[in-house]
């Protein structure tokens, strides 16, 4: 069954489901722990701490938008997006959720994967491409898997989290590190930039919510998720990350940190790549509608797979998907525009606007990638896209009000 009729036979998830999806999928991880410890470095506590805050209400008002504008027709991300750029458009941005979800799978085994090969019995083979395989199959059952393998998956992994941060000691060996004092915008670019993309697909998951109000239960339980482990970032960022010694520290005091960790890590490997795959699907669905069964997602899942087992092509991965992400963030600034337009002006986005529309998309993407190529920090370009979007969209929109009356006038 592909994804279009799993969204008609499953509108029973709740909060909880829909929550656990998001948190298990991808926010309990090492790359969302480490965000918090690189910001740390670059604004000091104080700092780190209000960039957090900051940057995930920014998601979290995007998110509210995006997923309340496509709740009322249960749309996917891509259904939802062609709304406002057309048939066309949602292809071509169908075609960049495919791939860029495919990337980040990839991108995001390789850390986990990274630190369980520190411990022995791992470092014989490569256990990132083997748990990516075993999320392939758990998407075989589509979005009833994912479901049950997430919130099933939430609980343990909290409780594995919670017991090795009581397992540490919260001192650092490395005294000569000394942090700022001061609250830049580039932590909140570092954090909307790591979430916008997978907010913009949020109506793939939330489609199946059982109402609004859970819709927005769940949104709030993944703020508040977020936020809690982004902050860990801070602490842990002490041992994580400036201390190399962390992992063999907790080996050598026994076999219970080993496990532990060990556990978590395999969780957080398998949950985020059955997301990373149920998310890429909505891209094949839209590309290849005569192929949609259960085995895009063994497709989806080995090809990604099989990206993260070759080296050569890792490097160009990071650069397409970073790329791919700041294209994207364009369409999202686009969206969130148009739904507080219908919210607040009552006014309905005109088919003859799908081309102003897509130039707006295009436009906020053009800015981005200057700014990525033009410094290479990919945080910065996904920000900017996303802002200019929505700015390109708006100055439009009111010169052509302008003219409208301008024309009315004569």
């Amino acid at each position: 069954m592909g994804l279009a009729a799993q969204a008609s036979a499953d509108h029973s998830q709740h909060w909880g489901h829909l929550s656990s999806i998001q948190l298990a999928g991808g926010i309990i991880s090492v790359p969302l722990i480490a965000i918090g410890a690189e910001i740390l470095l670059a604004d000091g506590i104080i700092g780190a701490f209000f960039s957090i805050i900051l940057g995930n209400l920014i998601i979290f008002g995007i998110s509210l938008c995006i997923v309340l504008m496509s709740y009322h027709n249960r749309l996917n991300a891509i259904e939802n997006a062609e709304q406002f750029v057309g048939k066309i458009g949602g292809r071509i941005l169908a075609f960049f959720v495919l791939i860029t979800m495919i990337g980040w799978l990839p991108r995001q085994l390789a850390p986990a994967s990274q630190l369980l090969q520190i411990f022995p019995f791992f470092s014989s083979f490569n256990i990132g491409a083997l748990l990516g395989a075993l999320a392939s199959l758990v998407l075989l059952f589509g979005i009833k898997g994912l479901k049950t393998l997430c919130y099933f998956s939430i609980i343990p992994m909290v409780i594995l989290f919670l017991l090795v941060l009581l397992d540490v000691e919260w001192q650092s060996t490395n005294k000569s590190i000394t942090f700022p004092n001061q609250f830049g915008f580039s932590g909140v670019s570092l954090i909307v930039s790591s979430l916008i993309a997978s907010v913009i697909d949020f109506p793939t998951f939330f489609r199946h919510s059982r109402s609004k109000k859970d819709s927005v239960i769940a949104l709030v339980v993944i703020l508040v998720g977020t936020i809690v482990i982004q902050c860990t970032g801070l602490f842990l960022y002490h041992l994580f990350l400036v201390d190399t010694v962390f992992i063999s520290g907790l080996m050598a005091r026994g076999e219970t940190p080993a496990i532990l960790i060990s556990a978590f890590l395999i969780l957080s490997i398998v949950t985020s790549a059955a997301w990373n795959i149920y998310a890429a699907s909505v891209g094949w669905e839209s590309l290849f509608p005569r192929f949609k069964d259960r085995t895009e997602y063994a497709v989806i899942g080995l090809t990604a797979t099989l990206i993260f087992t070759s080296v050569y092509m890792r490097g160009a991965l990071v650069t397409v998907t970073n790329v791919f992400d700041t294209i994207i963030s364009g369409i999202g600034g686009v969206l969130v525009f148009e739904y507080l337009r219908m919210q607040f002006l009552r006014e309905e986005s005109l088919s003859s606007e799908v081309l102003y529309n897509n130039g707006s998309w295009w436009l906020g993407g053009a800015v981005g990638l200057i700014i990525y190529f033009g410094t290479s920090i990919s945080y910065y370009s996904t920000f900017v896209s996303l802002v200019a979007g929505f700015g390109v969209i708006w100055i439009i929109i009111q010169l052509r009000k302008v003219y409208g009356r301008f024309i009315a006038s004569k």
